[in-house]
């Protein structure tokens, strides 16, 4: 462990993921928390975007704090690395308590921490926080039963919470879903089921504040669907269990498999493969017919590994065919590998403990486990070795920083729009993802551009609200032409071509790209006098798609054919504390802007329209209506000066936060209360 944060202070791991996803991601985060501010909006991506609610943002997972002492460029391998040290003691743990002798269990609990699922997950913070927690909570629950005590029940209740917050929705679904299916196995009566019920609602009602505004926004998203399906669309994607490098470089443009699955590796070592496949004869055989009471799990754990390696192969295997492809695109079965992996090494370890059992007394028993653990030991310690590069923080490359100072001064606040090509996002190993950290490209991609401040019309994401993707897809099929760049606030843009129009001014060449000003951009706030009314957002956006569509003049607004404008509900309350004079905006989801109008109108916000934004104007609350199909407008009665607030404030997550709260006061008296109602009292003589 100590090697390894050594190797990797100030460096960042070899993936794309790193370093345009959960580094940025977290940036927001602590910027958010040192300024006082629960990141609910993040500003910086696609004209804005929900951030608490995205479900990597893991804004509330109590070790992800740590972060704000150590600072990313140095905590964020460090904290990967404790988290795959958390998931072998959990493994350790849970292969004990399946009566696994000490050798078996150490070794299982490795090839579950050192496995090449586990490893890759170190470059993206929350995967690797939710993977960890897999083993402890099947722990926690095993104890529950065995014990059946209080505390072992909130046990198991804090490991469910602390892996919904840790982030990864779908590492939790899968979780949640094999350990209900796990625990009536258990036949555990309908006294444990009850405790078992308590401890899933106990961590649901604890983690409102997370996964309510999660749902919310699920409830208006647009969810592109995958250039690739996310499961195991090619046989040779098993052939990984052989060998973690098999199909090539994760997540590099020479992957053999689906490049979407390239994270999610089934391999866990030659030897508890190699037993997993003898264990399968066993069990085929009957070999356990006569079995004991702690090896009655065995026909379980095999039957869970096979069911979880069929459903990797998703519509390609006959347990896909049973359910509609949009459903399975959704859940995105190749994320199911972590639990595959758990159950094939339970199953491995205890036939491994069972066989050597039978032989303890014999001469060889001793050298040939020794010679097998050392081998086994030293083929998973080879697996970082494939997966895990350092490189130096680009973050922090002197060089990187200068241009990046030299893209927010032409901003001035504005949008950066990047056409990027697909080869952006793909490289071919290590080497050259190190020379494209590089260049400014790289820092103009979404969503990187959040950690310097820089607004970006793009997003790396393929979950957002509902409009915000339509400027990338009009723009791919009209072109430049049109007037939504410069509506959209876009006063940069990166091309690999160079484009000819009066408003673009070419100001740097590097290398194949070209890099444009635009001088007609919008501002971040703006007063129009006048309107024009459309039935719905496609034909605005089409009518904004052509040249000389006057937007400076009017903004365009839809009304349904029953009369009334598509439009966010005004807020119940009056605001009095006054703004500053001026425009401040001290976080992403609050705003203020206080001038003096020539007269009525609308003022227009270009951030993204969605649930939970609402609008003051001198205090009173104002409805806020969609304005050109993508953004924010709020109306004026009169001329003169007034004050104008928006604030991003979602009923969901008040819900959740009140949820939260209260579960949080509830339970704890309630454990209280149990506790000082079982306590013996103490009896003293005379």
């Amino acid at each position: 462990m100590g090697l390894w944060i050594f190797l990797f202070h100030g460096r960042l791991p070899y993936h794309i993921d790193a370093t345009l996803y959960a580094y940025p991601d977290h940036a927001i985060n602590l910027e958010s928390f040192h300024q006082g501010f629960i990141p609910l909006w993040n500003p910086y991506v696609a004209f804005g975007l929900p951030h608490l609610a995205d479900w990597q943002s893991a804004c509330f997972y109590p070790p992800f704090f740590l972060l704000n002492l150590t600072g990313l460029s140095n905590g964020f391998m460090a904290m990967a690395l404790a988290h795959g040290i958390l998931a072998f003691f959990g493994a350790l743990l849970w292969l004990k308590s399946q009566r696994v002798g000490d050798p078996w269990s150490a070794l299982g609990a490795l090839s579950f921490a050192g496995s090449a699922h586990l490893v890759n997950c170190e470059t993206n913070l929350p995967f690797i926080a939710t993977a960890a927690w897999i083993p402890w909570i099947f722990w926690g629950a095993q104890r529950a039963l065995d014990k059946k005590r209080i505390r072992d029940w909130t046990l198991l209740g804090g490991f469910l919470t602390l892996q919904i917050l840790a982030g990864y929705v779908y590492f939790t679904f899968y979780t949640v879903l094999f350990l209900i299916v796990w625990f009536f196995f258990q036949k555990p009566g309908w006294k444990m089921a009850l405790g078992f019920g308590f401890c899933l609602l106990a961590a649901g009602l604890l983690t409102s504040l997370q996964w309510l505004p999660f749902l919310d926004f699920l409830s208006y998203s647009y969810q592109a669907p995958w250039p690739s399906f996310p499961y195991f669309t090619q046989p040779r994607e098993y052939l990984n269990l052989i060998r973690p490098d098999f199909l090539g470089w994760a997540g590099s443009i020479d992957y053999g498999g689906q490049y979407v699955n390239a994270n999610f590796n089934p391999y866990f070592g030659l030897i508890p493969l190699t037993a997993f496949g003898m264990g399968l004869l066993m069990v085929g055989q009957n070999i356990f017919k006569k079995r004991k009471k702690n090896e009655s799990f065995l026909p379980f754990w095999a039957y869970a590994s096979l069911f979880w390696l069929l459903w990797l192969a998703g519509r390609h295997g006959w347990i896909g065919d049973l359910i509609p492809l949009r459903v399975l695109e959704f859940i995105e079965p190749s994320k199911a590998v972590g639990l595959f992996i758990f159950s094939v090494v339970t199953f491995s370890s205890r036939i491994l403990h069972s066989f050597f059992g039978q032989y303890s007394r014999r001469k060889w028993t001793l050298p040939l486990v020794g010679l097998l653990a050392f081998l086994w030991m030293a083929d998973l310690f080879s697996v970082p070795v494939h997966f895990l590069h350092p490189l130096p923080d680009p973050f922090h490359n002197p060089t990187v920083q200068s241009e990046v100072h030299e893209i927010k001064s032409f901003l001035s606040g504005n949008r950066i729009l990047t056409f990027y090509a697909p080869n952006r996002w793909n490289f071919s190993g290590p080497d050259a993802f190190n020379q494209a950290c590089q260049t400014r490209v790289q820092w103009l991609l979404p969503n990187s551009n959040a950690v310097w401040d820089i607004r970006s019309a793009n997003s790396y994401i393929n979950v957002m609200v509902q409009g915000s993707q339509n400027l990338e897809n009009y723009l791919l099929k009209v072109g430049l032409s049109g007037d939504l760049l410069d509506l959209a606030g876009v006063r940069l843009f990166l091309l690999s071509n160079p484009v000819y129009a009066p408003q673009y001014h070419l100001l740097k060449k590097e290398g194949e790209d070209y890099l444009f000003f635009n001088t007609q951009a919008s501002e971040e706030l703006r007063w129009v006098g006048q309107t024009a009314v459309l039935t719905d957002r496609p034909a605005v956006l089409n009518t904004l798609t052509r040249p000389g569509s006057g937007w400076r003049k009017k903004v365009y607004l839809e009304k349904s054919a029953s009369g009334p404008f598509t439009e966010l509900p005004p807020s119940s309350r009056i605001l009095e504390k006054p703004a500053p004079s001026g425009f401040q905006r001290p976080s992403g989801g609050d705003l203020s802007w206080i001038s003096d109008f020539p007269g009525p109108g609308f003022v227009v916000f270009n951030e993204t329209y969605a649930p939970g934004w609402r609008a003051w104007v001198d205090g009173k609350p104002e409805p806020l209506l969609r304005a050109y199909g993508l953004f924010m407008a709020v109306g004026i009665a009169a001329g003169g000066n007034h004050q104008l607030d928006f604030r991003y404030e979602p009923a969901a997550f008040r819900l959740g936060l009140f949820l939260s709260l209260f579960a949080l006061i509830l339970f704890s008296g309630f454990l209280a209360f149990i506790r000082r109602l079982f306590q013996s009292p103490v009896k003293t003589r005379r």
